[in-house]
């Protein structure tokens, strides 16, 4: 069994190392347009096994490790405080009643009481999450003002790169007091965030809703994207055809949430190995476009920006329109 601790080094890919008994895992997730309710998501995605909840809350980030006291929220599931995680599903938790300002940083604290190595099920992680969280030592401390740190799920990744993951948790979602359009990116890395910095809120999604709240636009901006993602094929998870259904269309967000727009943007990934794109591309396009559509969404999609060999190094927002796609987009620094 490999425990989360300080300075470790994981491999790229592959089912998760970590694993946790008896701690609690303290979660990071920032929110673009804010609102008086919450609920969480939790996902057991890949386990065979239930997942078993020994405790959850929710509360505003202070900072680090802190959030703001009087602001933690215990989360129940049907009304059941230590819920079970059905293997291969998600598990939404009850509504709470939460300000939340724009562009905050939620922390979702939930304790896992048994020994997930032992269980020899699956972990559900998000292996790049580009935020460090944290874990506890031994014990129940969801909703702890100053949470007890022993480890945090920063790693430095076996090609040198340094990332973070997250557990467990599938999305955070806010209930907007007045109509908000909604926009989902999908895509790889590049949407994902990689190596756009350390809790940095730099994805190109990030600096997307950025650029739309100072333009007045009240849009939330959702980043589905993942590492080795897909569009047309699969890749280390499925292609967009099955991220669209489990993803953009599962959100059950209601039309105090969804008023004006919603919107899916599709950032395509090269073709492994290189080959033309054919008919039945574009075919599976159209259909990806048709099943959006008849859900409600408008659909727009833009190719990979330029890279060279992987190796971006950093990301900025140009600022500027790309002529190619014709759409806004981020651009990779030289």
């Amino acid at each position: 069994m490999r425990e989360a601790t300080p300075g470790q080094e994981l491999d790229v890919g592959g089912g998760s190392s970590l694993h946790f008994k008896d701690q609690t895992l303290q979660q990071v997730a920032r929110v673009s347009v804010g609102g008086a309710r919450v609920r969480v998501v939790l996902a057991n995605t890949f386990g065979t096994q239930p997942l078993r909840i020994g405790a959850a809350q929710v509360a505003l980030r202070d900072k680090g490790a802190a959030i703001t006291a009087g602001s933690n929220r215990v989360l129940t599931f049907g009304g059941i405080t230590q819920p079970l995680v059905p293997a291969g599903a998600l598990l939404v938790s009850d509504p709470v009643d939460l300000p939340v300002p724009d562009f905050a940083d939620l922390v979702v604290d939930f304790y896992l009481p048994d020994d997930t190595a032992a269980a020899k099920s699956p972990v559900t992680f998000h292996p790049a999450s580009w935020q460090v969280n944290y874990v506890s030592g031994p014990g129940n401390h969801a909703g702890a003002v100053t949470f007890p740190v022993a480890a945090t799920t920063a790693y430095r990744r076996s090609d040198g790169l340094p990332s973070a993951s997250s557990f467990f948790l599938s999305r955070v979602e806010v209930e907007a007091p007045q109509a908000a359009g909604l926009l989902v990116a999908f895509g790889d890395s590049i949407t994902d965030g990689t190596q756009s910095g350390i809790d940095q809120n730099l994805r190109w999604p990030d600096l997307l809703a950025s650029r739309l709240a100072a333009a007045g636009i009240r849009m939330s901006v959702v980043n589905g994207g993942i590492g080795g993602g897909r569009v047309l094929e699969d890749g280390v998870d499925d292609g967009l055809d099955v991220a669209v259904s489990h993803d953009a269309l599962e959100l059950d967000l209601g039309p105090q949430v969804v008023g004006q727009l919603r919107t899916a943007i599709a950032l395509g990934d090269p073709l492994l190995p290189p080959r033309a794109l054919d008919l039945a591309d574009a075919q599976r396009w159209e259909a990806q476009a048709q099943e959006l559509h008849a859900d409600g969404f408008e659909r727009l999609v833009a190719d990979v920006g330029l890279y060279l060999l992987h190796a971006v190094t950093s990301w900025v927002d140009t600022g500027l329109d790309a002529t190619g796609a014709g759409a806004d987009v981020v651009g990779a620094a030289p």
